[in-house]
């Protein structure tokens, strides 16, 4: 246990950090602090960041149980702030919560913003949330992932809900409606 929270704090601490691609550094002639830029994280780890990130998205849009354990630790946390006193849950009680019969979700991010540092990497994200084809709310979500045998898993999921105007839509509009007959499901995510 102390493991994980020793975990989850050095996470968030990283995640406080400057972006990968600037670095200080101190000119010696000056003794000034300089911005020095690098390299992006490597393209394809950021790809695999976002897939496994979008992975959690995509279990919550079908309901799947599976895909959300498929791509979080069996310890990950699930934290929820914003409102009222912040919520917790395991990644089986979020999975537990999904199999129930009951609405249906659609949850999307936009502009993640994603730091890696070998084999740990966090995304940030806005995000919308939608219940029945209704806005339900928005915010931002934060990811923390850990890079075990070349698979990007979550570690946990940290993120706030609210109301416009204090979190942004998607640029993109309402999420396009399915064809389909309306979900008759009537269970509550988040």
């Amino acid at each position: 246990m102390h493991r994980i929270a020793l975990v989850t704090l050095l996470m968030s601490l990283y995640a406080c950090a400057p972006p990968a691609s600037e670095e200080s550094v101190v000119d010696e002639s000056s003794g000034q602090a300089a911005q020095e830029t690098r390299p992006d994280a490597d393209y394809g780890a950021r790809t695999a960041v976002i897939a496994s990130v979008q992975a959690v998205l995509d279990a919550i849009n079908r309901s799947s149980p599976d895909l959300l354990r498929s791509v979080m630790l069996p310890d990950a946390r699930i934290v929820a702030t914003g409102r009222g006193p912040a919520s917790s849950s395991t990644v089986d009680e979020m999975a537990d919560r999904l199999a129930e019969p009951g609405q249906a979700f659609v949850e999307r991010m936009w502009s993640p913003q994603v730091a890696i540092d070998g084999p740990i990497a966090s995304v940030w994200a806005p995000y919308d949330f939608y219940r029945d084809g209704e806005f339900s709310h928005c915010g931002v979500d934060a990811f923390h992932l850990i890079e075990a045998d070349g698979e990007w898993l979550v570690q946990d999921l940290i993120y706030t809900v609210r109301q416009p105007p204090a979190c942004g839509m998607h640029p993109d509009g309402p999420p396009r409606q399915p064809d389909s007959a309306p979900n008759p499901r009537t269970r509550s995510l988040r």
